[in-house]
């Protein structure tokens, strides 16, 4: 990566010098067709016209072939004119292999292509790597987590991506918002940038590799403009307490070998997806139970709240228990299309105490496999929106659940006021969680994260009690009274 001051210019992935990245709006475009494209170029996507240059000011390509480095900027700039020192883009700023015993704090890791690359040292105790108060902007994974790990903290660093312009990623969509063209065009560029990785191997803030990894904590950061925020793998880890805004894939994934892990206590905005539960059909890991709680989320015009993908090996052998959660989205839950046999094992998705104020489908996907009662449980919810249908609202039959049609929440206000919920439907309406409880006829236990004393009196539903005025210091980021979010006393959204 190429540095100018402080302003990082971005690398085009080499394989691309020759043969264009696969995607529909650069088919055909190799790094000098793109570095060679006029400030005024522009290509359709959704039917918006974007120029290739927003939320783009530089960028360099590299000819293995003649060893010649190619930089345009996007004024035109004289690149002689310029104060250019070189950080390789195969490069790791921080690189620790089979060490345990080490933290790693108080550092800005500017430029590179990784920002903590940690090789565990497979030990059968503990690796006890800490990273922390860091600002990590790098061009593709900032903390890069291999197979083996165990006991990895990550904790209160600032983790942006290595674009230069005030452009985030952020949410993409169909919609008609130019800035969500530009988001999708960011997206789509920092893969061809970056290689052909999925969402959570490209540009992520936190990403898990390879094998088994246990008792990861990533909490307390903010994560801003990556293609991915978190990828949660192994047993026993958690995401929590983090602020993630503007990732243009997905906030957090949680995958198929996650077990008796969870995400709680995170504030999520502008991501497409904020999280992703990967896999849920694959048998390598079975009978694996997650959880997903008291995380706030606004997603107004993009994405679905959560997204359930599926491969193609058949039934959910996960249960992920989704509680105390407050969602404004524009869309609630959407089942990937490769679901195709019905779970008979009454492992699924359980929805109890969450607020979901959603602007068109609440769950939508594969309409067979979401109406099945032993995948979906939904239970003393407060939603708005359709039930797999565009044309009605379409619920099942529970009576602890409170529907509407119609948004509840103000989804136009960023941030939202969480705590204003119109009239009290909330207020002592929702199950307790903190103990073993019933749902249809099925037993589950205690839920994790949750005391009975967080209750004022009965539970309500959502993130927090809507009986006080200010949401419990506990339950993470919260609003003062003048509806500023603060996260660890730190203010981050004025």
């Amino acid at each position: 990566m190429l540095i100018d001051g402080k302003t990082k210019i971005p690398k085009i992935n080499d394989a691309n010098f020759t043969t264009a990245y696969n995607s529909s709006f650069y088919e055909g475009l190799n790094s000098l067709a793109l570095l060679a494209l006029v400030d005024g170029y522009t290509f359709s996507i959704n039917g918006q016209n974007v120029n290739f240059w927003d939320g783009l000011d530089a960028l360099y390509a590299y000819n293995s072939a003649t060893g010649t480095t190619y930089i345009r900027f996007r004024g035109g700039d004289n690149p002689n004119s310029k104060s250019l020192s070189i950080s390789d883009e195969g490069s790791k700023a921080v690189y620790i292999s089979a060490k345990r015993y080490i933290t790693i704090q108080n550092l800005h890791l500017l430029g590179g292509e990784y920002g903590i690359d940690y090789v565990s040292v497979n030990y059968s105790g503990y690796d006890n790597v800490i990273v922390e108060n860091c600002t990590i902007e790098s061009s593709n994974v900032k903390n890069y987590i291999h197979s083996g790990s165990r006991g990895i903290t990550i904790r209160n660093n600032t983790i942006t991506n290595s674009y230069l312009s005030p452009y985030s990623p952020g949410a993409w969509s169909s919609g008609t918002e130019y800035i969500h063209g530009v988001h999708r065009h960011i997206y789509e560029f920092g893969k061809y940038r970056i290689g052909t990785g999925s969402s959570e191997t490209a540009d992520s803030g936190t990403y898990l590799i390879g094998g088994p990894r246990d008792n990861i904590l990533v909490y307390g950061n903010t994560i801003i403009g990556c293609i991915c925020g978190i990828s949660l793998f192994g047993a026993n880890s958690s995401a929590y307490n983090n602020y993630i805004e503007g990732t243009s894939s997905v906030g957090i994934v949680i995958s198929y070998a996650s077990e008796n892990s969870s995400a709680h206590d995170n504030y999520i905005v502008n991501s497409n997806i904020p999280f992703r539960f990967q896999y849920v059909d694959n048998i390598t890991y079975p009978n694996r139970i997650n959880y997903v709680y008291r995380n706030k989320v606004y997603i107004p015009d993009a994405g679905e709240f959560i997204y359930v993908h599926y491969g193609t090996t058949g039934p959910s052998v996960a249960t992920v228990f989704i509680y105390h959660n407050s969602v404004i989205c524009k869309r609630g839950v959407y089942v990937s299309t490769y679901a195709r046999d019905y779970p008979t094992d009454g492992t699924g998705f359980v929805f109890v105490n969450n607020i979901i104020s959603s602007s068109g489908t609440c769950v939508d996907g594969y309409s067979q496999m979401v109406s099945q009662a032993d995948f979906f449980k939904w239970d003393y919810n407060l939603v708005s929106g359709y039930y797999y249908s565009k044309t009605a609202a379409v619920w099942a039959p529970v009576p602890n659940n409170i529907y509407h049609l119609s948004t509840f929440w103000d989804h136009s206000t960023n941030p939202p006021d969480f705590t204003d919920i119109a009239g009290t439907e909330v207020i002592n309406a929702g199950i307790d969680v903190s103990r073993a409880f019933t749902l249809d006829g099925v037993n589950y236990p205690a839920l994790p994260g949750i005391s009975s004393s967080d209750y004022l009196y009965s539970p309500d539903i959502g993130a927090f009690e809507y009986g006080e005025i200010i949401p419990p210091e506990s339950h993470g980021q919260i609003f003062n009274n003048d509806k500023k979010v603060f996260m660890n006393g730190k203010q981050i959204i004025k």
